[in-house]
Formats: structure tokens, sequence, C-alpha cells
């Protein structure tokens, strides 16, 4: 019952209130059994001899020996005092005055709850002798579970101990023993099993108990000790301070460590590994346990599965009666008469250290660990963690990423995975450190880590060089199909013993030149390979033609055509791009192109290079392939000895002609190089699209033949210009005056085009007045392409194996000449109207055949270029065929020629007509010189004569003889 006192009672109600909380504490002393077995009162008075043992108090005994005044004196102030003596049969060990001074600051603090813990962890319930072979003993104390606030003073008579929460009741546990053969100890700190205390009690952090026989008094007996022994701190203490679980302080979060302290944890049983046995784990299990940032829920389970709670504190005394706990893990652990700790059949722990006392339980330490197995049998993301790729974790957590790839280990599949340090020292990290922020796994980042993810289980032996493996990273631009990584192998020769020295072995293999740095390591069903940097995906085609320097003009084109947006978000193609070697050939078609007026044919001609699906160099087999163009592209595939030779150009006609008119289909050089939106072969050939029609015309606007055009123009040679047939009518029809065909298909022509700048040198007035001048000027430039219908006996007809040459419109050789129109073999006045090529250091000059250089640099130029058309494609079974052949048997129903083109010189070829001294000088000096002889044979047959005449006149003729 509670009274309170009212300041309006009178004075007798308040004496009355006092008398009966005395008379109530009086009563509730006699009966309180607390903390052990005391006996109360005898209500008979029995005189007593003050000096008998059987008749003194352990407090007299303290108060009879000086060296316990200390003791007494903070007995004394704790209010101890009548506690003590109504205990019964209990054992103090008496620290003595030394021992008190020397602990003086654990015996004092401002409201005295730890000195009373302090005094009450000294005191036994029960009374042992020095030869008691029990070494755990429970003592008089029972932790409070909190000394912050003060409390309201309680009796003397009946002093309140602690609430005993944090050991669920029951006393604390001290250990009494011998450190040596002689000396008994109090306090013993815990022992591993099988080890024994070595030197003295102090040096094993115990009181050295000085009296072997104990000191009786009627209540107790009291044995002196020469230390004052605190009582253990909390479970937390504990394990901060027990050097055998210093991993496990390093690993468990610190949050989960301060749970245990007192004021937290109450009871506790812990079944604690040991440092040895974080060392059985494996290797990537403990490096994963180590950081905590990433393992902190696992140790907090793993914590938690060695937490128990059972009826009481597992002290091992009490594993006769209590065997099971059941742990904050929601396990069961069971206690077996082995000093065994098991969670199941398959898992348990062998007990090495018992009893490391704390204020709010007890701790064991076991070898192994009494977990569930799953709880370290860590997923992909943990063992990449315990790898030290806790940056690739992080990407693939922030994109949303990692539940699907890393944590789900029974899909086949393969990482490729990078560390932490391939960050170190570069800049690269900031572009990584991009996070995805969105929902929507497209972003940028998680499609760079989907490009480190391939489907399958892939082995060192199973891919060869060059191989093309597919990867998770699917998007809009690949046709939802799966990017590919380029697997690489190196080779070193191998040992010089072996039987031939042809023999290689790989000792490396990368993905994207990324090295690939370790063995394989399995997690589940996935395989894990480490590499030496980041896999970029492929970026837009755009990007990648820049890059490549080999791809400039291509580059260029695109810009003219403006098709480089077009180009970078057309989804599932493939682009066949030439070199600029090979656009170089187009020569001065390729100026055309890129030209604005030009910009629809340069489209159409992109777009030629552009297959309509993504096909890799292993895919291509022989057959037709779309394009963004309306004409597919042929592809043919044939082995070369030990390569594959993979070719591309513009499908034939019925006739097997190609439709383009090249003389060869284009070389794959370089294929498979990866973009966003597929892949590039590269080839060494531009592939014209036969949609696209190149004229004379166009060559000479590609080569700025400004002045060249005008006089074509004008000498009526238009027709020329354009492809087309020159008009029936027209003297200046070549085919009229050499040929009496008609409806002949059109020829193809190649123009020798002097540059603007070579006109300077020449009177333009004079042309532009003397038409014929004009016109034997632009015939000059003019050369029929040898067709395949001439005669073979004309000086200039082509042999069948020859083909021309780096984009050149005719065939060239060294002295090798050509007839122009004003030549007479095609019809035209001048026997100077063949040209002829020489090769020279500087490349190529072209002169006027037979010229005698009366008019000096005007009869040769220097070729700065070419340029080719388009070819003409024609029925050969025309009027001139049949009429000449008279054999349909042999009919052709299509041919096709050449398309002629331009050939760029620096100097105009003035026509050539030799002056009269080469034209008449042989004639008049083979007339003088005859008549010069004629005359000297006369006169030489005169003076002969005379001579003859005058000798005869001066003979005398003889008688008888005739004159």
């Amino acid at each position: 019952m509670t009274y309170s006192y009212r300041p309006n009672k009178s004075t007798i109600s308040v004496i009355f209130i006092i008398l009966s909380t005395l008379l109530n504490y009086i009563k509730a002393a006699d009966s309180f059994p607390w903390p052990g077995r005391g006996k109360p009162v005898s209500s008979t008075f029995t005189p007593i001899n003050p000096t008998s043992p059987a008749e003194l108090t352990v407090i007299d005994v303290l108060s009879s020996d000086e060296q316990y005044s200390d003791l007494l004196r903070i007995i004394q102030r704790l209010k101890l005092v009548p506690a003590i003596n109504k205990l019964g049969d209990i054992t103090l060990y008496a620290p003595t005055n030394d021992a008190i001074r020397e602990a003086q600051h654990a015996m004092t603090d401002n409201i005295n709850d730890e000195a009373r813990e302090t005094i009450f962890y000294h005191m036994l319930n029960y009374t042992i002798t020095s030869q008691s072979d029990q070494i755990l003993h429970q003592t008089l104390l029972h932790p409070d579970s909190e000394h912050v606030k003060p409390k309201k003073p309680h009796s003397p008579w009946f002093p309140e101990p602690g609430d005993g929460k944090p050991l669920s009741g029951a006393g604390q546990q001290v250990r009494i023993g011998r450190a040596n053969s002689t000396d008994i100890c109090y306090g013993l700190p815990d022992l591993p099993v099988g080890e024994k205390y070595h030197g003295n009690c102090h040096e094993n952090g115990a009181a050295t108990v000085l009296s072997k026989e104990p000191k009786h008094a009627r209540n107790g007996v009291v044995y002196p000790i020469d230390k004052v022994i605190s009582p253990p701190g909390d479970l937390a203490t504990q394990i901060r301070n027990h050097p055998s679980l210093s991993t496990l302080l390093e690993l468990i979060p610190a949050q989960a460590i301060s749970a245990l302290e007192q004021r937290a944890a109450n009871g506790f049983t812990l079944f604690l590994p040991t440092n040895e046995a974080f060392k059985t784990l494996d290797k990537t299990v403990y490096s994963y346990l180590h950081n905590q940032i990433y393992a902190s829920s696992d140790l907090l389970d793993l914590m938690s599965g060695h937490i128990a709670v059972g009826k009481g504190v597992g002290w091992s005394t009490t594993w006769d009666t209590q065997k099971e706990y059941d742990t904050n893990l929601k396990t069961k652990l069971q206690v077996n008469d082995k000093n065994t700790v098991k969670l199941d059949s398959h898992t348990s722990a062998q007990i090495n250290t018992f009893d490391i006392l704390a204020s709010n339980g007890v701790i064991h330490l076991i070898d192994s660990f009494v977990t569930p197995p799953q709880l370290l049998l860590l997923d992909s993301e943990k063992i990449l963690i315990g790898l030290n790729a806790t940056r690739f974790v992080d990407l693939f957590r922030s994109a949303k990423l990692s539940n699907k790839y890393l944590k789900n280990d029974q899909d086949n599949m393969t990482l490729l995975v990078f560390h932490n340090d391939v960050f170190e020292g570069t800049n690269d990290i900031k572009e990584v450190d991009a996070l995805a922020t969105a929902s929507d796994d497209q972003n940028e980042m998680a499609m760079t880590l989907k490009y480190h993810i391939i489907p399958g289980n892939i082995r060192k032996d199973d891919v060869k060089t060059g191989e093309l493996i597919e990867t998770e990273l699917r998007t809009r631009l690949l046709g939802d199909k799966g990017q590919r990584v380029v697997v690489s192998k190196t080779k070193t020769p191998s040992d010089k013993s072996s039987k031939t020295n042809k023999s290689e072995k790989h000792t490396g293999w990368s993905f994207n030149h990324a090295s690939v740095l370790s063995d394989e390591h399995k997690v589940g069903n996935k395989t894990i390979y480490f590499i030496s940097s980041v896999l970029e995906p492929p970026r837009d085609v755009m990007s990648v033609a820049v890059s490549d320097l080999r791809l400039s003009t291509f580059v260029a084109s695109v810009y003219a055509a403006g098709m480089d947006e077009y180009l970078k978000h057309i989804p599932a193609t493939t682009l066949v791009i030439p070199t600029n070697d090979a656009f170089e050939e187009l020569g001065y078609a390729m100026k055309y192109f890129l030209k604005s007026q030009a910009k629809a044919e340069l489209k159409q001609l992109i777009n030629y290079h552009i297959i309509d699906d993504i096909v890799y160099t292993k895919s291509l087999s022989n057959g037709t392939y779309k394009t963004l163009s309306d004409v597919p592209l042929d592809v043919n595939v044939h082995n070369k000895g030990n390569t594959t030779e993979m070719a591309l150009g513009s499908p034939r006609n019925v006739a097997g002609y190609p439709l383009n008119g090249e003389e060869r289909k284009a070389i794959i050089s370089e294929g498979d190089i990866l973009t966003s939106s597929g892949v590039i072969h590269v080839i060494d050939q531009v592939e014209r699209s036969p949609m696209v029609d190149i004229t004379l015309r166009k060559l000479f606007k590609g080569s700025n033949a400004n002045t060249m055009l005008d006089l074509f123009q004008k000498a009526g040679y238009q027709w020329l210009l354009d492809g087309k047939a020159p008009p029936m009518e027209d003297d200046s029809n070549p085919y009229e005056k050499h040929n009496s065909s008609t409806g002949h298909p059109v020829k193809p022509y190649t123009v020798l085009t002097p540059t603007d700048a070579a006109f300077t040198h020449i009177n333009l007035t004079h042309y532009l007045d003397d038409r014929a001048a004009l016109e034997a000027l632009v015939r000059m430039h003019i050369l029929p392409a040898p067709p395949d219908y001439l005669d073979e006996d004309y000086s200039y007809a082509l042999e069948e194996d020859r083909t021309t040459d780096n984009g050149q419109p005719l065939y060239i050789s060294d002295d090798m000449a050509y007839p122009s129109l004003l030549s007479y073999t095609e019809g035209g006045p001048s026997r100077y109207g063949d040209v002829a090529f020489k090769k020279s250091q500087n490349g190529w000059t072209v002169g006027i055949r037979g010229a005698r250089g009366v008019n000096g640099p005007e009869d040769f130029a220097s070729v700065l270029g070419f340029g080719r058309a388009s070819p003409h494609f024609y029925n050969s079974t025309s009027d001139f065929e049949i009429n000449r052949n008279n054999d349909l048997d042999n009919d052709d129903p299509h041919a096709m020629s050449i398309g002629g083109g331009i050939v760029v010189l620096d100097s105009v070829l003035i026509p050539y007509e030799p002056s009269w001294i080469y034209r008449w000088g042989w004639i008049v000096f083979t007339a003088i010189t005859g008549t010069g002889v004629l005359g000297a044979g006369g006169y030489a047959s005169y003076v002969t004569y005379q001579r003859r005449k005058e000798i005869r006149a001066g003979y005398q003729s003889l008688e008888g003889e005739e004159d």
C-alpha cells in the first residue's frame, strides 16, 4: 500500500502513517528471502558471546579486522549493513584495504549503483570451501538494466537489488579456481578448451585469495583477496575486447554490436565464430563480408543466427537442463554433451571457449558457423563485391538491372566484369558515374552494362579469333537483335621441342580489345570473366566512320548529301564503305557528286552502299541483298587458299553484264566494324548505282572545265556530252563518214579536257570566229572508245584482256595511241589526229602522234586526272551487224561498251598541220637533186665526148688504111 503526505492532515495522522510504514518494512524484512537462503530472526532472546564465531555476523568479522576497514566504510556508505546482516550462508571475498585503495576509482560513483554491484559481485549466496572443484559460481549481483537516473533511496533493512533483467533474473557468474598449484584465484577470465592458466592470479587478471581458510561468521564466511574484481561488461564490451573476436568485430556493423549493450539486450546466449572460423571461409566470401556497405544485411543475418535466447542465460552450468535455443534468425540451435552446437544434421560447430561472462548474457566461442548454408552461398552480385567489382555492382543497381542479371543465377549467362581499379588515374569514371535515373532500362548506362552480358556460357576453347558473340544489348536501332562483341585470341609459338614449329598455342584472349584478366568464376549457371577495361557499346555509324581516316571521303560525302542524321537513326543496316583510295578512282565523277546540284545522285550513290539488314561476314553468302537504293547488291563468296574472299557489286543483266558497268566487283578488305545500328564492311571500290547516269557533261562540271564545255556546245557536240547519238544529218558524225551503217548504237567517247587555266594561253577569239578551226580543235580532244564491233585490224583495237585501271576511262600504257575524231581513221581530215600516251616520272603525258614540234608545248600536255562516265548498253543485232555478218546464229541480244569519260589536261592540244617545208620540201629537194644529178651526168657525158673527139683529130692516117 502506498501513502502520500497531505499538508492539511494533522500531526497525529502523519506520525501514524510513518509508524505504519516502518511496521510494514519490518514484516517484509522478516519474510523476504532475497537474495538466497536467508533465515528469519528468532523471536526468543538468548544471551550471546560477542567473541564467538557462531554469534558474529559477516559485518562483525569485517569490523574486527583492520585490513577490511576501507571495505566496511564503503559498505556503510552504501547502506548495505542491514542487508548483509540479514543474509545467511553467504561467502564474501573481501578486498583488503590495499586492494580497495588500488581500485578506488571502481568503487565510487555518484549514485553508488556501480559500487553496490561491485560489492555484490564479491558475494556468493552460499558458502564454499577452498577445496571446491566447481569453477563457475553465481554471485549475489543481479545487474540492473540501466544506471542512468538516480533512484529513490531504499530502506537499509530492505535494499532493492537490480531488476535482474540483463541475466533473466539470475545472478552474475564468477570463476574461482587455481592458476597454479598453490594460489586460489577469484575472477579468472575465460580460457579455451584444453588450455591451462599460467602464472599467478594477477597475471591472469584475477584476485588472489590470501587465506585458504575463511573467517567464519553466523551468516557466512569471509575470504580476504588482494584485488577488487569488477563485474563483467556487457556483451558488446566483451566482443570489442576479446582477441578471438577481432574479425567478427571488424565485419559486423557497429550498430549490430551496439545493440548488444546492456540497455538494449537482456539474457542473450551468443555462440560466436572465432577469427579462425572466418579464415575457413572461401576467399571470395570472406572478401565479400569485409565490405560492410554491401554485405551489411548478410552480416546482420549472420550475427542474428548466432544470438540465441533460451529460458535463461545459457551458461555451461545450465546445459544439463537447457539444451535448445532460439536464435534471432528464427533458427534453433542445440547443444549436446560433446560440447557441440548443432543447427541441423549438416551444420554444427565445436565450442572451443566456454562462458565469456557479460553483464547481460554469456558468449561461447565456436570454430565454424551455425547459420543456414544458403546465407553464405553467394549469388553473382555478392561474388562480384567480394572480387572488388563494387562499382560494377553499383552501376547495375543504379540501372535497375541487378535483380535480373546479378541476383538470378538460374539463367546461363557470361558476365564480363571490370574491377574498381580500372578507373584509377583515368577520366572514364566521370562517364561511368552518369548513372541511370529513369526506370527505362534503355538509357545509356543500362545499354553499356547490358553490353557486358552474354547469353550462354562462353569458354575460351569454344570461340575463335574474330568471332562475333551476341550480347544482351538489344535496341531499336539493331532491330531488337543483340549487339555483338568481338573475340580476339593472341598466339605465341609453341615449345621448340615440339615436332613442328608451325604449331601455335593461344595464351590470351580479349573482348573488343579488353583483355581477359582471370580464369572463369562459376556462380550457379553464370560464368564470370574479369576484363581490363569497360566495354563501350559501338557508336553510331557516323562516329565510327569519322574515327577511321580511311573513310573520310565517305564521311564528307554523307555530310554533303545531308544524310548524317539519317544514317545515325536508320535501324538494322549494313554499310559497305569504300576507302578514300576507292573514291579517288572515281576522279572527277566524285567531284561532281560533291556539287550541290548532284545532291540527289549522291544520295542514290550512298544508299546503294547500305544493305537493308544487318549482315556480318560470317552470314554473307552468294546471292543478292536488298539495299536502300532500288537496285540490290550481288555478293560472291569463294575460298582463296587459306582465306575466304568476299566480293560484292552490281547484279548482272540477262546477258551477264554488270548493270553499273564495273569491270570487277569490290572486295571486302575489312569486315565487321560494329556500329550502334549494325555493321560496316570496308571495300576497295566504289559501287556505282545503276540508277545514276554519269555523262560527260557531268564530268565536265566536276572538273570545272567550263571553257571546254562552252566550246563543245558552240561546236555542236552537245549530243556527245549527254551520251546521245549524233544527229543523222550532222556532218560531224564520224560514222557517217567512216561507216555506211545506220541505227548504230551510241558510241562512248573519252574527251581530253583542258582546264580553264589552259585556255588562257590560246586565242579563243580565233576559234570562236572560225567554225572550222573550232570543230578541229574540239575533234582533236575527242577519242572514240575502241568499240568491240570494229575489225581487229584497226591499230587501236583493244585486246580482250585489257582493263582500265584507277578509274581511267580507257586503257593506257606507255606509247599507247588512240585516234581522235580529227584523225583520218575516224573520218577526220587529218593524218595527225592520233594521240599517244607516255609514262613519265610525274605521271602521264599525252601528245599528238607524229607532230614535229612545230607548236612546241601545244603538241603535248600533262594528265591531271580522270573521270569515267556510265556505260552504255545496246542491242548488237542492229542492221549494221546483221548486214555485216549476215549470220543471225551469232546474235547477242545485249552488249555493253565502256562509258568513256574525260582525261583532264593542263594544256590545250592544238591540231597539228605540218609547214610547207615538211609538206613539200622533200619533193622540191628530190626534184632539185634529180635535176642536179641529171645535169651533172649530161655535162660529164659532153666533156667525155669532146675529149674523145679531140684525140681522134690529132692522129695521121697511114697509106692504105682507112680513117
